[in-house]
């Protein structure tokens, strides 16, 4: 039988207090949890303080301590590996077909690789769709965060998509790589896939962060006047490939 709020209440009061101390010295009010001495924040349900901040360390009620713990949690953030995900696309929609997909490297240097979603179609016939190059960002996470993104636009364009590599895994010999190279780096790919060589014309989207290197590369290619400049450039949060983003 449900209680009525007013006994609900009278029960709070009645309740036993938590009593552990709080960060200002004081015994903490809180009604206890049921068949528990502490409240939920002191260890009632949780399992507690996150380590580095459990009331029982005396270093947790400090402004040193809490800044040591969380300079701790901000390093075994960055210095943590993460497994790289599959893209795991093995096929696709096309006209109402279903179409088998491989991922081949399509160009290569020591910090990226261009993945190429290659159709096969039945007949041998080259990609009748117009090229699609999606620029990820260089920002601590693999490309394949952007699989959601690169599915939804597979029936619709040819797609390829920058794969940045770690570049914890890259020697020193290797070289640097900074702003100036990452705009070499997708000028370079819009030559590759530019109709100079394959016959069909590119559009790019810079997701996030890569919007300025490659408005930067496409205002290089236009001053000199490069046969390889893209139809066209987006930079969208929101994508929908369905829509008249590229109206060519």
């Amino acid at each position: 039988m449900h209680q009525s709020i007013g006994t609900r209440l009278d029960n709070l009061r009645r309740a036993p207090r938590c009593g552990a101390t709080t960060r200002v010295g004081a015994p903490c009010q809180c009604p206890a949890m049921r068949g528990r001495k502490r409240c939920r924040l002191h260890g009632g349900i949780s399992p507690g303080a996150p380590h580095g901040a459990h009331p029982g360390n005396p270093l947790s009620y400090t402004a040193a301590g809490r800044n040591l713990a969380a300079s701790a949690k901000i390093f075994e953030r960055l210095t943590r590996r993460y497994d790289k995900p599959a893209f795991d696309l093995a096929t696709t929609a096309v006209d109402g077909q279903i179409v088998p997909i491989i991922e081949r490297v399509a160009w290569e240097r020591p910090f990226c690789k261009l993945l190429h979603f290659e159709k096969q179609f039945d007949t041998g016939a080259p990609e009748p769709r117009q090229k699609l190059l999606i620029v990820a960002p260089m920002s601590g996470h693999h490309a394949t965060l952007l699989r959601g993104t690169v599915e939804a636009f597979l029936p619709f364009y040819d797609v390829y998509i920058t794969d940045w590599v770690d570049a914890r895994t890259i020697p020193l010999v290797s070289g640097r790589f900074d702003l100036d190279d990452y705009i070499d780096y997708i000028i370079a790919m819009c030559k590759t896939l530019s109709k100079e060589h394959y016959g069909a014309s590119v559009h790019t989207i810079g997701v996030c962060q890569p919007a300025v290197p490659l408005s930067a590369a496409i205002a290089l290619m236009e001053a000199r006047e490069s046969p390889h400049v893209p139809l066209a450039f987006a930079h969208r949060e929101d994508l929908q490939p369905e829509s008249s983003m590229f109206p060519y």
